[in-house]
């Protein structure tokens, strides 16, 4: 499991195992369609207000972070992290 989760949610994990995190779950690259579904679906169980982006193979939403082993261990899951976010300011282009 540790092999899929990002140093941060692994730390974020064993101090507060009681706790809720935003995440953002990787799928392989290499699934079916059948399989991206099937998945997409098996997340929404089990992360809050799951959402599939499908231009980047992504599920975000809020997982409670003991289930956090649960999701690692899905075979369809290359990878686990903390979402992130950025200010409107950040994501201007100046120019």
């Amino acid at each position: 499991m540790s092999g899929k989760l990002s140093d941060r949610l692994a730390a974020l994990a064993d101090t507060r195992p009681r706790g809720s995190a935003p995440v953002t779950v990787r799928l392989r690259a290499d699934l079916s369609a059948g399989e991206v579904r099937g998945a997409v679906r098996e997340l929404g169980l089990r992360i809050d207000g799951a959402e599939y982006l499908s231009i980047s193979g992504t599920v975000h939403g809020q997982l409670s972070l003991g289930t956090l082993g649960d999701v690692a261990a899905l075979p369809e899951v290359e990878w686990v992290d903390l979402e992130r976010s950025a200010a409107v300011e950040e994501l201007i282009d100046p120019r």
